[in-house]
């Protein structure tokens, strides 16, 4: 009947059967640290008066119904954000206060910010994230709110707190154009299922930009989002390859691996991390994606270690997710078990054992002050994956200060996902945004052996190569100068390098005569490693040879030791025979060479090809006599487009017809009349 309970370290569960009231000041300063809607009533539990939960609000199994009579508000501090837990079933009856707690000068500076609403009603930008400020009333309570300024030449006519010329700093998302907007006045509400990109000063006292910052508390009241009919969490669309950015919509942490993903929707979320700092000191982006394991790239801060997964995103906290593919893209909604327990300042995970192959590629800048991470990516190999891109490569968001991501097929990425490297494979890294000063390039390997070949980090502006091993790290500091070359985007490089390449112990090249213009080639390979190709050329005279086929080697065939090749247009009565072996680093050597004996009739006439790109058609003719050969040129349905005649001689011989130059690309037959032959011989050629 008299005094208060102090439930600042406890939880509070509500077991009625029939309407519980809590009173107002029933608790000391209204706090709660864990309050319990466990009352079987349909009519539940009502506040009457203001009540703050510091940690949790929950619903039993049995627990029915909330009435909050706009005095609920969920607290948030240094320490922790409250959260509310699964609503399936269950009903919140009124408005309630959600705040998010802004470290600013206390764990980073002056900051942007990627900001959630976890509401939704009519409350405006003023009412909440300005605090109802007037321009006579700039400050009402300390600790809360921020400044909000607008390059709108009428800003503070549209509510906002300065005319600020070089930009706003609330803004909204848009995908069409990759761009952010600044929002059109103050007086507009708040609820907004994309979220809001804020530069925070600290609370409204900080009024200046010069001011010291300090830390604020960003407040937003109105309906939570439950699993009501009109309460559902909005839909967002997210186009074919566009980024879109979405809030989250619950006053709670969320599992994003629980997220309802149609369409293309990439497995990758992107968050801003106001500690990953970049010479502006202002944040940057935090790349997350299954990829990987989850782990953030590039990581390095207390927020996102990178060294552990991470798969939350915070009540209050926004991020980007993008649509890799062809169609029309994909779309995000939300359920209840979304939610997961708790809230962290540093949104981290428990350790996991994580047994990638990577590469991971840090670009640290250094300045009189110290080092600072500015950006990174990293290349995930696994047999799962392939070396083509698709929606396991995860695009880059590019940062305001420098960019360091992996470039390849067209693409920007903060990770590429490959299934395997192969000799002289090259990782085309691209640098951006850089500023005269000194920086550095931390690399981490950590992939199995791969004892024939090594990687290779290469500086192009100075030439210097740095090796590497496959379990290994490395530091290269570099200077940005005047020099354009300094800071060309394409300064770095790695390179997939073999270890040695060493000369074939003995290649035997073996061959025989089938019938009158097909010999048999075979051949042994002995140690056969960093072989790029074999190429069959062919002579007639021991000299001057021809390759006549070509066998490339991959992965599947790098090790095989015989093979075998028919050759069914031999020239001559005697063809001679080589084998060329090309290396992968470009160097060659031959086998032994063989001669075979082919016999062939009085007359015999080839050609060496169909496929004609340079109008000239060319002829080889074995001959025991002279004599003449009538040639016609005949389309598809019979026309005669060129005729001719040649000469030939006694021997081997090649001869060449040129075709007419305005003969159009299509299929035609040569029609050959030969002196003394008793048919013509007829040839089918594509131009």
């Amino acid at each position: 009947n008299g005094g208060m309970i102090n439930a600042s370290k406890s939880t509070v569960s509500m077991k009625g059967d029939a309407l519980q009231t809590i009173p107002a000041n029933f608790f000391e300063s209204n706090k709660i640290l864990n309050l319990e809607i466990a009352n079987s009533s349909v009519s539940g539990v009502e506040l009457a008066g203001k009540l703050d939960v510091y940690r949790s609000l929950n619903f039993s199994t049995v627990g029915l119904k909330l009435t909050t009579n706009n005095s609920l508000t969920l607290k948030s501090t240094l320490n922790e954000t409250a959260w509310v837990g699964d609503l399936t079933g269950k009903k919140i009856e009124g408005n309630v206060t959600v705040e998010r707690f802004i470290p600013t000068a206390i764990t980073h500076v002056k900051s942007w910010q990627l900001l959630a609403v976890p509401t939704f009603g009519n409350q405006t930008v003023n009412q909440s994230w300005q605090d109802s400020a007037t321009s006579a009333n700039q400050s009402r309570y300390a600790g809360y709110g921020t400044m909000i300024t607008s390059s709108l030449s009428n800003a503070l006519s549209l509510g906002f707190d300065l005319y600020t010329p070089n930009g706003g700093t609330m803004k909204t998302y848009s995908s069409s154009d990759s761009s952010y907007i600044g929002i059109a006045s103050t007086q507009i509400p708040i609820q907004n299922s994309k979220g809001y990109f804020v530069y925070v000063r600290g609370d409204r006292t900080v009024t200046t930009y010069n001011a010291t910052a300090k830390p604020t508390v960003l407040r937003t009241t109105g309906k939570l989002y439950t699993a009501n009919v009109n309460e559902l969490p909005p839909v967002t669309t997210i186009g074919a390859n566009r980024f879109e950015c979405i809030g989250n919509p619950y006053a709670s942490a969320i599992d994003f691996r629980t997220i309802n993903k149609s369409g293309i929707i990439d497995n990758t979320f992107y968050v801003w991390d106001p500690l990953l700092t970049g010479y502006n000191i202002q944040g940057g982006y935090q790349t997350i994606s299954s990829t990987n394991g989850y782990l953030p790239i590039p990581g390095g801060t207390s927020n996102y270690s990178g060294n552990e997964p991470v798969t939350s995103i915070q009540s209050g906290q926004a991020f980007f997710m993008h649509a890799t593919g062809a169609g029309s893209g994909g779309n995000i909604s939300f359920v209840e078990s979304c939610k997961i327990a708790g809230s962290k300042m540093q949104f981290r995970e428990n350790n996991e054992t994580n047994n990638l192959n990577f590469i991971s590629t840090k670009l640290y800048g250094v300045n009189n002050t110290g080092n600072y991470l500015a950006d990174g990516n990293m290349l995930v190999l696994d047999a799962a994956y392939n070396n083509s891109y698709n929606k396991e490569d995860v695009l880059k968001l590019k940062n305001s200060s420098e960019n360091f991501g992996i470039f390849s097929e067209g693409k920007l990425l903060s990770i590429e996902a490959r299934q395997s490297y192969n000799p002289f494979d090259t990782l085309q890294y691209q640098l951006n945004n850089v500023r005269i000063q000194s920086y550095q390039l931390k690399i981490n390997l950590h992939v199995d052996s791969i004892n024939t070949l090594m990687p290779v980090m290469v500086d192009r502006y100075t030439n210097i190569q740095y090796p590497l091993n496959w379990m290994d790290s490395l530091t290269i500091n570099f200077n940005i100068s005047s020099n354009p070359l300094s800071y060309a985007s394409n300064r770095f490089y790695m390179l997939i390098k073999p270890v040695a390449i060493l000369p074939l112990d003995k290649i035997e090249l073996t061959g025989a005569n089938i019938n009158n213009k097909t010999n048999k080639l075979l051949f042994k390979v002995y140690n056969p490693n960093f072989i790029k190709q074999y190429e069959i050329q062919r002579s007639t005279t021991g000299n001057n040879f021809t390759t006549i086929s070509t066998i490339s080697l991959n992965i599947n065939n790098q090790h095989q030791d015989d093979f075998e090749y028919i050759d069914q247009s031999c020239i001559s009565s005697s063809n001679f025979y080589r084998i060329k072996v090309v290396n992968i680093d470009g160097s060659f050597q031959y086998s032994n060479l063989i001669n075979i004996t082919n016999k062939f009739k009085d007359f015999d006439i080839t050609m060496s090809t169909n496929l004609i790109s340079n109008n000239q058609v060319s002829l080889i003719i074995q001959s025991k006599n002279k004599g003449n050969v009538q040639f016609f040129v005949v389309d598809e349905i019979g026309r005669v487009m060129q005729s001719d005649k040649f000469a030939y001689l006694k021997g081997t011989q090649q001869n060449t017809i040129n075709l007419n130059p305005h003969l159009s690309k299509g299929i035609y037959f040569l029609k050959l009349s030969v002196e003394n032959n008793s048919s013509p011989i007829v040839f089918k050629i594509i131009k």
